[in-house]
């Protein structure tokens, strides 16, 4: 189930999806940090330990004489909120779903439970492997360097919207998928130059790793997310004569 957009109507929609038990149900999306991750989880754990000590109880109670064992079994059909615990419980787990493809570092973030700053370097590096990997699935012909430009532009088109961590203030750690973050200056060129919205920034980068495109190439992003779109000229002019 979709959790990805800002509205809260998508999320209440996922959990009252996950009401109809047996039937195991992930919330996808949204998760851009471990202390995202651990929200959702804590949410998951909290109701556990809860819903095991309201059994344990109930256990007490049946064997005082004080209840039936087919009480224990309503405990166990009860909805979170019919036993007053967190909606979110419901949840069986969260996937990262698109937080993976601005960092692919997240899973690296989760386990180690800590925000990573990471350099343009490294990220850089995967970008290197990613091109790799794809010369040596499609080849390092013609064909195969335009099919692993494609697929490495379409990544691209995620990876910009990724801001540093050493960038964003304290108090707006950590970045939310749906943040609308200023163009900003790296702290180095590289760092700059992978933050950017253009097409043509991108291309640059793919060129880096698999050399120039001919001089008629064009790429239209497959995903373009409504927070990251590109003002319009006829926008941008009325800006500049109003500040005029």
């Amino acid at each position: 189930i979709h959790m990805c957009c800002a509205r809260a109507s998508c999320k209440a929609y996922t959990l009252d999806s996950a009401k109809f038990k047996p039937v195991p149900v992930f919330g996808n999306g949204d998760i851009m940090s471990f202390t995202d991750w651990e929200e959702q989880m804590q949410h998951r754990r909290q109701w556990i330990q809860e819903l095991a000590e309201l059994e344990e109880e109930e256990e007490r109670r049946v064997m005082n004489g004080h209840g039936r064992a087919a009480d224990m079994d309503k405990v166990a059909r009860k909805t979170p909120e019919e036993l007053g615990l967190d909606p979110y419980s419901h949840l069986t787990t969260c996937m990262l779903a698109r937080g993976v493809l601005l960092k692919p570092w997240l899973p690296t973030e989760i386990k180690e439970r800590r925000h990573w700053d990471i350099s343009s370097s490294e990220r850089f590096d995967m970008l290197k492997r990613f091109a790799d990997y794809g010369l040596e699935h499609w080849g390092s012909d013609r064909r195969g360097v335009d099919s692993t430009r494609r697929f490495l532009l379409d990544w691209i088109s995620f990876l910009h919207r990724y801001v540093p961590v050493g960038l964003i203030e304290a108090q707006y750690l950590p970045q939310h998928i749906n943040d609308r973050p200023p163009r900003f200056q790296g702290r180095n060129e590289l760092e700059t130059l992978m933050g950017s919205t253009s097409v043509k920034d991108w291309i640059k980068i793919s060129e880096m790793l698999l050399g120039p495109v001919d001089e008629n190439y064009s790429f239209q992003p497959k995903h373009k997310a409504n927070a990251y779109e590109t003002p319009s000229q006829e926008l941008v002019d009325a800006l500049t004569e109003t500040k005029a």
